[in-house]
């Protein structure tokens, strides 16, 4: 993709306060979206989520199944969805849910995620899981995201979910 000079981590950002976190039931989710400024597409090719906050320490979720959000582990909603799905299938069918995304981890996407130009995008992680495995409070901890795309570059940014 030709963008006119600059990287792609130039053209994407976060966009402020669309940081979101709720817990129902057996679920517990972070929400954010990304926005492209550009004018070209950009593809991202991996991610990196990380916490200081709190013992948050996996992202597992045992839904499966189709591509959409709640059916895997990161869902990057564009008009090119990106997923990563730890259990590294992502066909529609029961997820074992056994596999999970360690924070901290530079992790390829399952299927890479293309933002047009101009496109803002949700991205949705779920379940957050604390050090013993068990669906943890994401609400009020700091979590840092690194956006890696296919020119090499890569955004990171930092933001706290509101509670709830």
């Amino acid at each position: 993709t030709d963008t006119g000079g600059s990287t792609a981590a130039e053209q994407v950002q976060y966009v402020d306060d669309s940081g979101s976190a709720a817990r129902e039931g057996d679920e517990s989710r972070v929400d954010f979206d990304i926005e492209n400024t550009g004018d070209s597409d950009v593809q991202i090719t991996d991610i990196e989520i990380g916490s200081s906050s709190g013992n948050l320490a996996a992202i597992r979720e045992d839904n499966g199944g189709s591509r959409t959000p709640g059916q895997h582990e990161v869902f990057i909603d564009s008009s090119t969805a990106g997923i990563y799905e730890a259990s590294g299938d992502i066909s529609a069918g029961a997820d074992p849910g056994t596999n999970a995304y360690d924070l901290g981890t530079k992790q390829a996407l399952t299927q890479t995620v293309i933002l047009s130009d101009s496109e803002t995008a949700q991205v949705t992680l779920l379940d957050i899981r604390n050090t013993g495995g068990n669906i943890a409070k994401a609400a009020d901890k700091e979590l840092t995201i690194i956006l890696y795309f296919q020119d090499e570059s890569s955004l990171e940014f930092s933001f706290t979910p509101p509670g709830y």
